[in-house]
């Protein structure tokens, strides 16, 4: 299943998606995002302003 969040600039990516990226994300300002993630356990790191997201699945995908 793939959820569409508003366009975010990933270093140098724009993600209108992110199903294809690969390494840590910083949520701070996106709670949804965070509400996403920690109902669909991802496979990459979930950063907020208190550090990895607890709930999110540690792993590198």
């Amino acid at each position: 299943m793939t959820v569409e969040f508003p366009s975010l600039c990933y270093h140098d990516t724009i993600a209108d998606t992110f199903s294809h990226i690969d390494s840590a994300i910083i949520v701070t300002d996106w709670p949804e995002l965070k509400d996403y993630f920690t109902n669909n356990k991802p496979s990459i790191d979930i950063i907020d302003g208190r550090g990895i997201y607890p709930e999110a699945d540690r792993s590198i995908g």
